[in-house]
C-alpha cells in the first residue's frame, strides 16, 4: 500500500471518527436540556398542586 493511500485512509479515519463524536456530544447536550426543562416543569407543577 502506497504511502499517500495510508495517509488518504488514516485522515478520513481521523475525520469520521470527529464528526461522529461531534455529533454524539450535541445529542447529549440536547437531551440534558430537554430533561432540565422537563424537570423544571414538573417541579413547578408539583409546587402548585401542594
Amino acid at each position: 500500500m502506497s504511502y499517500k493511500t495510508k495517509s488518504f485512509l488514516y485522515f478520513a479515519s481521523f475525520a469520521i471518527t470527529a464528526l461522529a463524536y461531534y455529533n454524539i456530544e450535541n445529542a447529549d447536550i440536547a437531551k440534558n436540556t430537554e430533561l432540565a426543562e422537563n424537570t423544571v416543569e414538573n417541579v413547578s407543577t408539583q409546587e402548585t398542586l401542594n
